[in-house]
């Protein structure tokens, strides 16, 4: 298990290196630059945002205590990441951003459940379990939004969920940062 852990680490940790991975960033929103996936032609849609939450943790264990370090951040990979482009628009690009955003809400959410979480001996798949819980409602959400917003053409709907997005993520500032020590 340990050797997974270390060698997924080290996969991510490389491709953050070449670029080919940004982490979510308040500062930094998504450029069309950033797009540099094969555009799949017989989509119906006009672009795609490949975005998702990335973890990893260590622990380390004394006479009376275990101490869990765990790294948790959105990313979006930017060569899976695609647009049309004739497609490309200020509007299309805030509809992108957000899934991106939604992404950033979700590591929160597994930062405050990891946080809220008293672990066991079984705390290796304790956490699997809270990472698989976390992405399958992530996965969730990112359906909805593209359903309730008809993939950005209901310019209303994309509003409320821009604000909501901004707002549930403001709610969750205290879990901003990347590291969770527990």
């Amino acid at each position: 298990m340990r050797y997974i852990l270390v060698m997924s680490l080290l996969l991510l940790a490389i491709t953050f290196i070449t670029g080919q991975n940004m982490k979510w960033n308040a500062n930094r929103d998504l450029k069309w630059e950033d797009f540099q996936g094969s555009v799949d032609a017989s989509s119906k849609y006009h672009a795609q945002t490949q975005s998702g939450v990335n973890y990893s943790y260590r622990w380390q264990a004394s006479r009376h205590n275990t101490t869990f370090t765990f790294e948790v951040f959105a990313y979006c990979d930017k060569t899976m990441s695609w647009v049309k482009q004739a497609k490309k628009t200020n509007a299309l690009l805030a509809h992108e951003q957000l899934h991106f955003d939604i992404s950033e809400l979700y590591a929160r959410k597994l930062k405050e459940t990891i946080t809220n979480t008293s672990f066991t001996k079984s705390y290796e798949s304790q956490i699997k379990t809270l990472f698989d819980e976390n992405q399958k409602a992530r996965e969730r959400m990112q359906e909805a939004y593209d359903r309730e917003t008809d993939h950005m053409k209901d310019r209303e709907e994309q509003r409320k969920w821009q604000k909501y997005i901004v707002e549930e993520i403001i709610k969750l500032e205290q879990y901003a940062g990347l590291v969770v020590v527990k």
